[in-house]
C-alpha cells in the first residue's frame, strides 16, 4: 500500500456494541486501522426511525460524521437500517458526500461486505444428511411469506435449496417463524414452540436447524425441557458461533461466519476504493462449519486428544520439515496468526518437550507455564493449549521418540494437561473477578448519575468514574438550544464543551464550558 499524503481517518456506524455480531467485526476492524495505521472512529447509536423516541434522540450522534472530517464510511445495514426502504438508507448513506462500504446487507451498484451466509448454511444442512443421514430436517427462526431480515432470508434459502438437491422433503410444518426475542405471533413464543414440538414435530424430525445460534439453544433447551435428549431423539445445529453457544452445557454444531475479519475486510476493502484501487461489488470472508455434540458428533478437540486426526507425517522428511509442520498444525490450533514466527513459541514447547526427555530439569512444563501466562496476560484462550498438547502426543512424540523416551513424554503431557485445566479455571476466576470489579463500578456509576442533578456534579462524577473503568479520554459537549431530533431533522449549530479529559487527566474549563 502506497503512503499517503495525510493519516486516513474512518467512521464505523453500528448499534449493540455488546452483542456477538456487533463486537467482534468492530474488533477486526481495529486490529485492521492498526495495521495498516488510520484512526477508526466509532459511532455507536440505534436503527435509524427507532420507534423508542428516547433511542432515536441518540441518532443525533450519526450527524457528527459530516463537516469533511472523515475519509470514508463503514455502515452496518442489517439491523441499522430496518426501519428504512433501500431508497431512504441509500439517501441516508449518500448525504455525507464520501465513499462507504456496507456490512451484512447490499445496495445494487455499491461495495459491500459480507460472510458467506448461503454456503454456510448449505455447509450445516449437507453435514445433516450426508454424516449423519437425516432426512427430516426443520428449520426455526424465519417467517417465509414475509421475512425482514435478508441475511436470514439467504439462510432459509440455502436449507431449501439443498434439501431439493438431495430430494428430500420440506414439509411446511417443519419451517417455524418463532425466534425466542420476538413476540409477534399473539402469544409468547416459547409456548408456541413447546407446542409444535409436543404436537409430533419432535417425534416425526430428526434434526432441527436454527436460524442463528440464539434461536437453536433456546430450541435446544425446549426440547430437554419436554423430555426429548439432544441429540439422542433429535439433533440441533445453529449458526454465528455466538457467546451464546459457549455458554451452553452441549456444544451446538453451527457456522462460525468469521466475524473478526469480518470487520478487517471492511476496513480493507474501504482503503483500496481511497487509494483508487477497483474493488469487487460484494466481498465474501469464508465460513467455517464447526461441529460439536448437538449434531450427534464428537467436538473436534475431543478427537484430537483421542490420537485421531493427523497421527503421522509420512510424506515429509528430515527433522526440520517435521518440526515446521508440527509447529503449522499447533498454530492452526491456536488460532489465526498466532506464532507464524519460524521459531516461535510453538516451537519452543517442541524443543522443550525433547530437551526434557533427554535431559530432565522439568524443562517442558516450565516452558509450558511460561507460555500459559503470556497467553493469560494477553486475554487469550488458555484452553486451546488442550490441542496444542494432543498434537505433541500425535505428531511429534511418534516421529521422535521410541521406547522408554516415548512413555516419558506420554506422561510429560498427561501432566501439562493438568496444568492447562487448572491454568484456565484460575484465569477464568481472574476475569469472574475482573468482571465483578468493573461491573461494581459501572453500577455506581449509573447510580450517582440518575441521583445527580446538578450539571457540575455530574461532570465530576464521570471525570473520577470513567477513568477506573479504562476509559483514559473523553469530552462532552451539550448542544445549545436543543430540540426533539428524529432523522432527517437538522440538528442544532452550536455546543459547549463541558468536560474534557486527557491522558494528563481533567482539563481545566472556563465556567460553563467552552
Amino acid at each position: 500500500m502506497k503512503k499517503r499524503k495525510r493519516r486516513v481517518r474512518i467512521g464505523y456506524f453500528n448499534q449493540i456494541l455488546g452483542e456477538y455480531w456487533s463486537f467482534s467485526p468492530w474488533l477486526g476492524a481495529v486490529e485492521a486501522a492498526r495495521k495498516y495505521d488510520v484512526d477508526l472512529i466509532s459511532f455507536y447509536g440505534n436503527a435509524i426511525l427507532d420507534q423508542e423516541n428516547y433511542k432515536e434522540q441518540g441518532n443525533i450522534l450519526y450527524d457528527l460524521a459530516k463537516g469533511g472530517r472523515l475519509d470514508g464510511l463503514i455502515i452496518w445495514k442489517g439491523h441499522f437500517s430496518a426501519n428504512l426502504s433501500e431508497e431512504d438508507f441509500l439517501a441516508f448513506c449518500q448525504q455525507y458526500c464520501m465513499p462507504f462500504v456496507t456490512i451484512e446487507g447490499s445496495f445494487p451498484g455499491y461495495p459491500s461486505v459480507t460472510y458467506e451466509n448461503y454456503r454456510g448454511m448449505r455447509m450445516v444442512v449437507k453435514h445433516l444428511i450426508e454424516t449423519h443421514g437425516y432426512k427430516k430436517i426443520g428449520f426455526v427462526g424465519v417467517d417465509v411469506e414475509s421475512e425482514y431480515h435478508e441475511v436470514f432470508q439467504e439462510r432459509y434459502r440455502a436449507y431449501y435449496d439443498t434439501m431439493q438437491e438431495y430430494g428430500l422433503p420440506i414439509n411446511p410444518d417443519w419451517v417455524k417463524p418463532w425466534r425466542p426475542w420476538d413476540d409477534l405471533y399473539g402469544r409468547p413464543p416459547g409456548e408456541l414452540l413447546d407446542e409444535w414440538l409436543q404436537g409430533g414435530a419432535a417425534a416425526e424430525l430428526e434434526a432441527i436447524i436454527g436460524v442463528s445460534d440464539p434461536t437453536a439453544l433456546w430450541v435446544m433447551e425446549h426440547l430437554e425441557r419436554l423430555g426429548f435428549s439432544v441429540p439422542h431423539d433429535l439433533a440441533v445445529a445453529g449458526f454465528d458461533h455466538s457467546a451464546a453457544e459457549k455458554s451452553s452445557i452441549l456444544p451446538l454444531t453451527t457456522v462460525d461466519p468469521s466475524w473478526t475479519e469480518l470487520g478487517a475486510a471492511t476496513v480493507k476493502v474501504l482503503l483500496d476504493i481511497l487509494d483508487g484501487k477497483p474493488v469487487p461489488e460484494k466481498t465474501e470472508v469464508a465460513a467455517h462449519l464447526v461441529v460439536a455434540r448437538s449434531c450427534g458428533c464428537r467436538e473436534e478437540n475431543i478427537t484430537l486428544a483421542g490420537g485421531y486426526g493427523p497421527k503421522s507425517l509420512p510424506f515429509i522428511t528430515g527433522k526440520k520439515r517435521i518440526i515446521s509442520e508440527i509447529n503449522s498444525e499447533i498454530n492452526k490450533a491456536l488460532g489465526r496468526g498466532r506464532f507464524i514466527e519460524p521459531h516461535g513459541p510453538a516451537a519452543e514447547l517442541l524443543d522443550a518437550l525433547l530437551a526434557e526427555v533427554k535431559y530432565g530439569k522439568e524443562l517442558f512444563l516450565n516452558k509450558l507455564e511460561r507460555l500459559l501466562k503470556a497467553e493469560y496476560m494477553a486475554g487469550k484462550n488458555i484452553v486451546l493449549w488442550q490441542d496444542a498438547i494432543s498434537i505433541l502426543q500425535n505428531l511429534a512424540i511418534p516421529a521422535f521418540l521410541r521406547g522408554k523416551a516415548r512413555k516419558k513424554a506420554d506422561i510429560l503431557c498427561r501432566q501439562a494437561r493438568v496444568m492447562v485445566a487448572n491454568m484456565a479455571v484460575r484465569a477464568q476466576e481472574g476475569r469472574w473477578g475482573e468482571m465483578e470489579e468493573t461491573i461494581n463500578r459501572e453500577r455506581q456509576l449509573g447510580l450517582g448519575l440518575i441521583t445527580t442533578f446538578d450539571l457540575n456534579q455530574l461532570m465530576d462524577l464521570l471525570a473520577e468514574s470513567l477513568p477506573a473503568l479504562g476509559i483514559s479520554g473523553f469530552y462532552v459537549s451539550l448542544y445549545e438550544n436543543p430540540v426533539f431530533y428524529r432523522y432527517p431533522a437538522p440538528v442544532p449549530e452550536t455546543s459547549r464543551l463541558v468536560l474534557a479529559y486527557n491522558d494528563q487527566g481533567r482539563v481545566e474549563l472556563e465556567p460553563g464550558g467552552l
